[in-house]
């Protein structure tokens, strides 16, 4: 419908702030959804750092081994090698854990794009209305003017009928 008719300026949309509100909610879960995407990637990182410093030493001591060894170095070697193995463990929890957070916070920044989506598809409804309305209002009031213009036109008519007359 058009509204190039009609002055918006008296057109008031009663869940404005909520609307904004709902908008201000996404930007927060929008930025919270970056700094994860952010750790993810660093953790990301961290975790391929430490695959490759394990593979490298797993390939140094299997370069070793037709040497000769100090058994006390190959124990160090041997517990360097199960505790970065442990380190790399905890480390792909937590990029487990930053993708489910990151998953969760996607399908949050979705629900509120649904229910902002929903609020601007109101907003439009009731402004249809109050086009509607406005437009409904100023054909009375331009009928009205017509009907008060006739009636006025038929009285100066008659006066005019009258003063011939006389």
């Amino acid at each position: 419908m058009s509204t190039a008719a009609v002055d918006l300026r008296g057109f008031n949309y009663p869940l404005a702030a909520l609307l904004r509100k709902q908008e201000w909610e996404l930007e927060s879960l929008q930025k919270k959804m970056g700094d994860i995407r952010q750790a993810l990637q660093q953790a990301e990182v961290q975790l391929e750092i430490a695959r490759d410093a394990l593979l490298e030493q797993g390939n140094a001591l299997s370069l070793s081994a037709g040497k000769t060894l100090d058994p006390a170095m190959y124990q160090r070697t041997i517990a360097f090698l199960t505790g970065s193995q442990s380190a790399i463990a905890n480390q792909q929890l937590q990029v487990d854990k930053l993708r489910e957070d990151l998953e969760v916070a996607r399908q949050a920044c979705v629900a509120q794009q649904i229910s902002i989506q929903m609020l601007e598809e109101h907003r439009a409804q009731v402004l249809d209305a109050y086009v509607r309305e406005e437009q409904t209002r100023q054909a009375n009031e331009t009928d009205r003017d017509w009907s008060a213009r006739s009636l006025w036109r038929q009285d100066l008519a008659q006066q005019d009928i009258a003063k011939e007359a006389l």
